[in-house]
């Protein structure tokens, strides 16, 4: 394995134990979810929000989906899966503070988990061959699925009785997909210099 694909498993690997320590946690120690009314007063909880879960099922999924986006990833270049995962970051943070759908609160992975999928889609799509069809698919699809899940409310039950904050998972991907863009011009321009 190269040494890129073991710092996108660090990475994944440090996300999981973090997010599994906080979950063992009393209930009233970790609610550090981003809340509406606290987001300017507290904004410390734009960090801690995507580590905390609001049940088992919930952290089994993100950690399910955690563990194949970060297989894959491993396989490619870290720089642009770490830009993913940052530009999903930064896209929450501002859709939730001034975007168009009023969240109340919000805690998971799964923004940040959509953008990192979108970014890796992304770096399929610059391959080679059928690969590249995969990622254009893996893409097309994931923007379907958000689009579904928005057509259902901006906050509804999913399928694991969970509730889903779809404009979160829009903010993630747009920024994922934003960010390994931007990196992956970046690096083209330095490999031609």
């Amino acid at each position: 394995m190269r040494t890129p694909g073991r710092a996108v498993l660090a990475i994944a690997a440090a996300l999981f134990v973090f997010s599994l320590a906080v979950a063992c946690l009393p209930e009233a120690v970790v609610d550090l979810r981003w809340k509406r009314e606290l987001g300017v007063s507290e904004p410390w909880r734009l960090i801690t929000t995507h580590f905390i879960h609001l049940s088992w099922r919930h952290l089994a999924a993100n950690f399910a989906a955690l563990a194949l986006i970060g297989w894959v990833a491993s396989n490619l270049r870290a720089g642009g899966s770490l830009a993913a995962v940052l530009g999903a970051w930064t896209g929450i943070t501002i859709g939730l503070a001034v975007g168009f759908w009023s969240i109340e609160w919000y805690a998971g992975l799964s923004g940040l988990l959509y953008g990192w999928f979108a970014g890796l889609a992304f770096e399929l799509c610059l391959m080679r061959g059928r690969v590249a069809w995969v990622g254009a698919l893996l893409l097309v699809g994931g923007a379907l699925k958000i689009g579904f899940d928005l057509g259902a409310g901006p906050i509804f039950v999913g399928a694991l009785g969970i509730p889903v904050a779809a404009p979160v998972h829009l903010y993630g991907y747009a920024g994922g997909l934003a960010a390994a863009s931007v990196e992956y011009y970046v690096w083209r321009r330095r490999r031609s210099a």
